[in-house]
C-alpha cells in the first residue's frame, strides 16, 4: 500500500492553514493527489421563529457560506499551485461528520484538525474523533498548535494488541517505512498478569517483513490512565507522529469514544493516525 490519494478537511479555523501545510507536504512527499473538502454546515433556524424569520436573514446567511467557501477556495488552490502537486477542491453542504466520513472511503487517508474551544471560527461540531470511528479510514488528526517540522520522521506506535491498533499500524505503513525510527509502545500496570500482555516481539517481527526497523518498549504506567500514558512517551521519545487504535462504538444515534480516545484527540501535542 503507497499513499496516492489524500483528503484534507478545509475550514475557517485559524489552525487551518499548519494543517493544509502539512497536508501539502506530505501529499508531495509521496506523490499524492490532495483533494481539499469544504463543508458548509445547513442553515439552522429555531422552529419557533421560523415562521417568522425573514427570507432575506437566510439568502444573507447563504450568501456568507458560500463567500467563505470560495475564499477557502482560493486559499487552497494558491498553496497548492505554490507546491506544485496534483490536487483538485471539494465542496458539499451537509454535516461534518459524515461528509468527511464518506469522502475519506474513497482516499487512501484523511486529515482533519483538532478541536480548539478558543477559536470562535472553528465550529465545535467539526469533532475527528466520530469521524474516526465512522468511516472505516486511517484518519490523521493535526493538533491546532500546529505541527513539528519534521515530517513523520520519529514514529510512536501505540500497541495493545487489538484489534484496533493492528489497523491502525496496518493503515500508518506507508509512513513507517519512511520513518527514521520507529518505536512500538505498549503500555502496561505494574499490576497487571504478564501472560495477559500483548506480543511486542510479534509485531516489531511483522513490521520488519514491511520493510519497517522498529524497537518494541515497555512503558509503565503507574498508574496513570492509558491516554496521558500515550502522550508522556511521546514528548519522551520525542515522536512527531502517534499512531493508535480508536475505539469506540455507535450508542443511541452517537457515537461514543473510549476514554485514551477521546483524551488523546483532546490533548494531542503532535498529529495523530489513528484507525478503528
Amino acid at each position: 500500500m503507497s499513499l496516492k490519494d489524500i483528503l484534507v478537511h478545509v475550514d475557517e479555523a485559524r489552525a487551518c492553514a499548519a494543517r493544509l501545510d502539512y497536508a501539502i507536504r506530505l501529499a508531495r512527499f509521496h506523490g499524492a493527489h490532495l483533494t481539499g473538502l469544504y463543508t458548509i454546515p445547513p442553515l439552522t433556524v429555531p422552529g419557533y421563529v421560523a415562521v417568522e424569520f425573514p427570507l432575506e436573514a437566510l439568502e444573507a446567511q447563504e450568501s456568507n457560506l458560500q463567500e467563505q467557501a470560495s475564499a477557502a477556495r482560493q486559499r487552497f488552490e494558491v498553496a497548492t499551485g505554490e507546491a506544485g502537486i496534483s490536487a483538485e477542491w471539494r465542496c458539499e453542504q451537509g454535516h461534518y461528520a459524515p461528509l468527511c466520513a464518506r469522502n475519506a472511503r474513497y482516499a487512501d487517508l484523511l486529515i482533519l484538525g483538532q478541536n480548539d474551544a478558543e477559536d470562535p471560527r472553528d465550529n465545535p461540531e467539526n469533532a475527528p474523533g466520530e469521524v474516526v470511528l465512522r468511516s472505516g479510514r486511517p484518519v490523521l488528526v493535526v493538533p491546532y498548535i500546529g505541527a513539528p517540522k519534521t515530517l513523520c520522521e520519529n514514529i510512536m506506535v501505540g500497541w495493545d494488541g487489538r484489534r484496533e491498533s493492528i489497523r491502525a499500524v496496518n493503515d500508518a505503513l506507508p509512513l513507517l517505512r519512511t520513518a527514521v525510527t520507529v518505536k512500538v509502545v505498549s503500555i502496561q500496570d505494574h499490576s497487571s498478569d504478564d501472560s495477559q500482555a500483548p506480543s511486542d516481539a510479534d509485531i516489531v517481527r511483522h513490521l520488519g517483513r514491511h520493510g519497517v526497523d522498529a524497537e518494541a518498549l515497555i512503558s509503565y504506567s503507574g498508574g496513570v490512565d492509558t491516554g496521558n500514558a500515550l502522550l508522556d512517551q511521546v514528548a519522551d521519545l520525542n515522536a512527531d507522529l502517534l499512531v493508535m487504535g480508536a475505539w469506540g462504538h455507535s450508542r443511541l444515534r452517537e457515537w461514543v469514544m473510549g476514554g485514551a480516545t477521546r483524551q488523546v484527540l483532546g490533548e494531542m501535542t503532535v498529529p495523530v493516525l489513528m484507525a478503528h
